[in-house]
């Protein structure tokens, strides 16, 4: 019986001893809670942060309309780049620190379709005719002769804005 116990604690002695050089030659290998001295997880770097959009700048398509193409965009959520689409990956606000909608609809502040704040590049040209949003001339645009105002120039309280004229794409308050 002695020599039954003996073994077993020699047995342990050794499995603990082989599990302790383990843990010291390779930590990887031994789970988070059982390491010696964890290692801390590296924060993902986003690169550089476009600080008018709020997300990074590798992402912003607001900025660069080129990376439209080359990105996969998220068509559910409004076509946002899948990378900022905080509502299909929740975890990519804390990973890329973006800027969210105060509103609290889940997307990233300026590329949030339910506000209405997605700002457009034409905001600032002089009605052209041309609707921008459909891509479309605005006498054949179907989608704006059914709702008029859908695209309307107007300021955030309404009025128009001097210099602005016609149906183009939605004025968006900054």
């Amino acid at each position: 019986m002695k020599r039954i116990v003996l073994g077993g604690m020699i047995a342990l002695v050794v499995l603990g001893l082989g599990g302790l050089g383990l843990a010291v030659a390779r930590p990887d290998l031994v789970p988070a809670w059982a390491r010696f001295n964890p290692v801390p997880e590296a924060s993902a770097d986003s690169g550089l942060y476009c600080k008018e959009h709020g997300v990074p700048e590798k992402f912003c398509t607001l900025c660069q309309e080129e990376l439209k193409k080359t990105l996969l965009l998220c068509k559910e959520h409004g076509d946002i780049p899948e990378d900022i689409c905080t509502l299909c990956h929740p975890e990519v606000q804390k990973a890329h620190n973006i800027e969210m909608c105060p509103e609290g609809h889940g997307l990233p502040r300026h590329f949030c379709t339910e506000c209405g704040k997605v700002p457009s590049a034409s905001l600032d040209l002089p009605d052209d005719g041309w609707c921008a949003t459909h891509n479309t001339p605005e006498a054949l645009c179907l989608e704006c002769q059914k709702d008029p105002g859908l695209h309307d120039r107007g300021g955030a309280d309404g009025t128009r804005r001097p210099g602005r004229g016609g149906r183009g794409e939605r004025c968006h308050a900054r």
